[in-house]
């Protein structure tokens, strides 16, 4: 059985190619690249990532991160190697997921077959304080919604069994509040959710996200 490495990318840079080169000598070798409208000057990285082995997808506009996951989903249900394939595990692509993390999530799923979240550590100094204030926040947000506890709601590195693709899919959103619609999706049907530590990594405050705090906080409570 195996895992699909999924990572949505909006205009890549050197830490993609990177990424998927370093995967490969994790035995990571099944790689899928949902471009999500990237702009043109980026396609060098996007073509680079290629050169390396992953598979690159691309939509024509940008459509947002939720929609690049579904996409990713959509395109593996239909893999003639389906029944080979135990989930997939989502990934950022700036450099906020190592790859020893990306393969213990992945080791982790292929062990239990359940919804597999990296876990940070919010009491880190280099945790934005916004970061730590929006994850207590969405983690009582959740437990309040499904009365289950998820300590990091807001992590980007998800091991997702095959069982889950269907809810997946028909979850609402199609940017950032896709993820917490789907973890409330997973709770509150009674899915069980395993928490992995992983590396804490906010690279340079984490300048590299397309996260805006209010427009896609109002979005996603």
């Amino acid at each position: 059985m195996s895992v699909i490495i999924v990572i949505p990318v909006l205009n890549p840079t050197e830490l993609t190619v990177k990424l998927v080169r370093e995967l490969k000598t994790y035995n990571l070798n099944n790689i899928l690249i949902v471009d999500d409208g990237s702009d043109v000057s980026c396609k060098p990285y996007l073509i680079s990532a290629e050169e390396e082995g992953a598979a690159v997808i691309h939509h024509e506009k940008n459509f947002g991160k939720g929609a690049a996951i579904k996409t990713a989903l959509a395109h593996v249900m239909n893999l003639p190697n389906i029944v080979e394939i135990n989930g997939i595990v989502t990934a950022d692509a700036d450099g906020q997921h190592k790859p020893v993390d990306i393969r213990k999530i992945a080791d982790k799923l292929k062990a239990t077959n359940r919804l597999v979240m990296g876990k940070r550590d919010f009491k880190a100094e280099q945790v934005p304080r916004r970061s730590r204030f929006g994850n207590s926040f969405s983690s009582l947000f959740y437990h309040l919604e499904t009365g289950g506890i998820c300590t990091d709601t807001q992590t980007g590195l998800r091991g997702i069994p095959k069982e889950l693709f269907n809810l997946a899919l028909e979850t609402t959103g199609e940017r950032y509040e896709y993820e917490m619609n789907f973890l409330l999706s997973v709770g509150k049907a009674g899915y069980a959710i395993e928490m992995e530590d992983i590396n804490t990594v906010y690279e340079q405050g984490n300048k590299g996200s397309h996260f805006h705090p209010i427009k896609d906080s109002y979005r996603i409570y």
